[in-house]
């Protein structure tokens, strides 16, 4: 496992490292032990996984305090552009977002702390996606932000929506929980 920082505090983009051989390969994505000792968080409460086509966006979503969450996200098959946006009001880097493609061939988990929003793109024909959350989901504090109104280029103009992040809020509008 080898971490590394992105330009948002407490974003971590996570390299692991498969083991190969005739059979196929073998990866470890989470030791207690490892995360504990980079600080990171070691109880998880739900885990996710989405399958989506070519062009669908997810995002940009949030749990607001108190049910607010870490997050880890990792592709199991495709392809997917992972966005990341800071809206802790108190953050340096506050409005700002930070992007990266992951893929299947090249393990990499994207640990998200509380106060990012986070949504995918799907690059690849479809694409397999699992998270962690270290809270459970609840609705009262589900939110979310206009996928196309802070300003970050995605390579899609028209992409694949649900209804519901179709009416998230514009990042101007929003009023963030987060300190």
């Amino acid at each position: 496992m080898r971490i590394l920082p992105t330009p948002l505090a407490g974003l971590l983009e996570i390299s692991v490292h498969p083991l190969r051989d005739a059979r196929g390969s073998f990866l470890k994505i989470w030791e207690k032990q490892s995360w504990q000792k980079e600080g990171l968080p070691v109880q998880w409460t739900e885990i996710y996984i989405t399958r989506s086509s070519n062009r669908v966006l997810r995002g940009m979503h949030y749990q607001e305090p108190p049910a607010d969450h870490d997050k880890m996200v990792m592709v199991l098959d495709g392809e997917i552009l992972d966005v990341a946006l800071d809206i802790r009001r108190s953050s340096k880097t506050f409005g700002k977002y930070h992007a990266k493609t992951l893929t299947e061939s090249e393990p990499t988990i994207m640990f998200l702390p509380k106060g990012m929003a986070h949504g995918f793109l799907v690059l690849s024909h479809s694409a397999t996606v699992m998270y962690q959350t270290s809270t459970s989901y609840c609705a009262e504090h589900d939110k979310g932000v206009l996928w196309n109104s802070f300003g970050f280029p995605w390579p899609v103009t028209d992409p694949i929506l649900s209804q519901r992040d179709q009416e998230h809020i514009s990042f101007e509008a929003l009023h963030s929980t987060f300190s």
